[in-house]
């Protein structure tokens, strides 16, 4: 006589208990899951940004001969834009955002303004937005020291938000030795952990930098409260 019968099934407690903490994990990991795919979409996106504008100013020095030459910010984003692949052209783009629109890294509410900046609309769906360094001078040969002859903002999603320094606005500089490089880099411009840069200019503007040097966006993992994070010398980045 067999004394013991086997186990045939799971009661229904024990399937309750087993599917409740399958949910629990699934709610704790998802969100984190989610995330990282968009940064991974974000981080090609930021790549095919820099591609196109380095490929562009490649082709309109071939076209219209080094950028020292090109006198003015009308012709720098004139012959740029020209190589682009533009599909939609704003005199002001301040009819594509409004007032308070952007934020810093951090995620405060900054009006350095991107507005009253000619923009352009690419095929990729991306905004470029042209503007001048501050103590720009008429001709390109003549700026400052950094070289900047031009500031392009980038947003990679068009409009769609979160209008966001180091999330989808993004800014690069043309520069008189016909290069493009990240603006703000020199001044460390992406750090999760502090509210603004050290010279007062918003926080995040040099994100890119840290995206082509380490090909992802792990500095928003420190504002999503993973520690780790936020204990890197974001520093060296520039």
């Amino acid at each position: 006589m067999n004394l013991y019968k086997s186990r045939q099934a799971f009661t229904l407690s024990e399937v309750l208990i087993t599917l409740g903490i399958i949910g629990i994990i699934v709610a704790l990991t998802l969100p984190n899951i989610i995330a990282d795919y968009r940064d991974k979409a974000d981080v090609m996106k930021v790549k095919q940004a820099y591609s196109l504008i380095s490929q562009a100013l490649n082709s309109a020095i071939a076209k219209n001969g080094d950028i020292t030459s090109w006198n003015n910010i009308s012709n720098v984003r004139n012959y740029l834009a020209t190589e682009m692949q533009v599909i939609e052209k704003y005199g002001d783009t301040a009819n594509l955002y409004k007032y308070g629109d952007f934020k810093s890294l951090n995620g405060n509410q900054i009006y350095n303004s991107l507005l009253h900046r000619p923009g352009y609309r690419t095929k990729n769906g991306m905004v470029f937005m042209f503007g001048t360094f501050f103590n720009y001078i008429e001709n390109c040969a003549n700026t400052s020291e950094n070289g900047y002859c031009a500031i392009i903002s980038i947003d990679i999603n068009g409009t769609k938000g979160p209008n966001r320094y180091g999330f989808d606005v993004f800014e690069l500089s043309v520069n008189k030795n016909n290069k493009i490089s990240v603006y703000g880099a020199d001044i460390k411009r992406c750090n999760p952990i502090i509210d603004v840069s050290t010279d007062g200019h918003p926080n995040g503007q040099s994100c890119i930098s840290w995206i082509l040097q380490e090909g992802n966006m792990n500095y928003k993992k420190c504002l999503r409260g993973n520690e780790k994070y936020c204990n890197i010398n974001y520093n060296k980045y520039k």
